[in-house]
């Protein structure tokens, strides 16, 4: 398990284009090394969430799954109803199979400064698997803005 507390050093972020696309362009630099992919993740994240709506259809609240895509595709902004948010983070984890951590580096109600790991849900179809494991990424939040962490 990944145990840093401290700030990854700006020498070893990624830089990611701030065009409200940051998470997406994040995971698709992390799985291609390129950021323009970040539409067709979008489009897979979505498809995995419908093919699976019963699961993520709790964390959508009271809209169903499409619903809650389709809102990622049509608005943009910061804003809760903007790509960026923990259900994202949790799909991408579960339908990579992979370990995601993300460093908040801004005030949050607990004022504690640290990773925070998302993982695959346990699953029937996989082997139990420890999180060590696991493929891991690492991203950097500076205030609803995604990077990625080149190295801790």
């Amino acid at each position: 398990m990944f145990k840093c507390t401290a700030a990854p050093k700006p020498k070893n972020i990624r830089k990611i284009v701030a065009n409200g696309n940051c998470l997406l362009r994040a995971f698709s630099f992390c799985l291609t090394s390129f950021e323009q992919h970040h539409l067709i993740i979008q489009r897979v994240i979505c498809d995995y969430m419908e093919f699976y709506s019963s699961i993520w259809q709790p964390l959508v609240g009271t809209r169903t799954v499409s619903e809650y895509s389709d809102r990622g595709v049509r608005t943009s902004g910061i804003s809760r109803e903007h790509w960026g948010t923990e259900i994202e983070i949790l799909a991408f984890a579960d339908m990579c199979n992979c370990m995601v951590y993300v460093y908040n580096d801004h005030d949050s109600a607990r004022k504690i400064k640290q990773y925070e790991g998302y993982r695959p849900r346990p699953r029937a179809d996989y082997p139990a698997t420890n999180i060590a494991d696991l493929t891991t990424f690492l991203l950097y939040n500076a205030h609803n803005y995604f990077e990625v962490v080149l190295s801790p």
